[in-house]
């Protein structure tokens, strides 16, 4: 990260520029728990709401008229647009932001369907009746369609993946988990975020080496 004014940097780059150095030398702040964190984080905060809980109110109240208009204006200026877009090109400037998130989103439709409707069985052969080969045709679809799911869940913070070929990547998984329960106790109303154990990570990725196996497949 870097200013483009090369001769004055901003605020901002020197607090992170600071924030790194301070890592490096071993200057950081260690908290027992997520609660103990956004204490000392929020203090000023929570300690100014306290002396004016009206104007905070007032506050809240201002921001969210702001986002309502907010996003009617958005509705006019963005979505509209990516909807031409998609109708032109096939894509919007809005989908190359996050391709991973919107192309799972599109595969678990196409996929669907395809498994309902589709005629097709790529994986009949002599070595097996229809019957045996519908079945194992539709847990390959299955089996991608959950990856894709969970590609889906993951761009929307739903899901926490870890690969399984990551170092300590259980001990990262408990890690993981103890943080989301520090929040969830903190936050009740804060939404559940679930952390996929060793055995969904690797049905996800072996849904990935199945979508590379059968791609030109996929069609009816």
């Amino acid at each position: 990260m870097s200013c483009q004014n090369k001769k004055k940097k901003c605020k901002l780059c020197k607090c992170v520029e600071k924030g790194i150095k301070d890592c490096k030398e071993g200057k950081v702040t260690k908290y027992k728990n997520v609660k103990a964190m956004r204490k000392d984080i929020f203090k000023e905060r929570d300690e100014w709401i306290k002396k004016h809980p009206t104007l905070y109110k007032i506050e809240q109240t201002y921001y969210s008229i702001e986002r309502f208009f907010v996003r009617i204006i958005d509705f006019f200026r963005y979505d509209i647009k990516h909807f031409f877009q998609r109708g032109a090109k096939g894509w919007s400037d809005r989908d190359w932001w996050c391709y991973p998130f919107h192309i799972s989103t599109i595969t678990v439709g196409c996929l669907k369907r395809l498994k309902k409707d589709g005629h097709g069985v790529p994986t009949w052969g002599d070595d097996k009746t229809e019957k045996q080969a519908v079945k194992e045709w539709n847990d390959i679809l299955d089996n991608i369609i959950y990856t894709f799911e969970m590609a889906v869940k993951i761009g929307d913070n739903d899901v926490d993946y870890i690969p399984t070929t990551q170092k300590d990547a259980e001990k990262a998984r408990k890690i993981y988990r103890r943080i989301h329960r520090e929040i969830k106790k903190e936050y009740p109303d804060f939404p559940k975020t679930k952390v996929l154990t060793a055995k969904e990570s690797a049905k996800l990725e072996k849904g990935f080496d199945l979508y590379k196996k059968w791609f030109f497949h996929l069609w009816d």
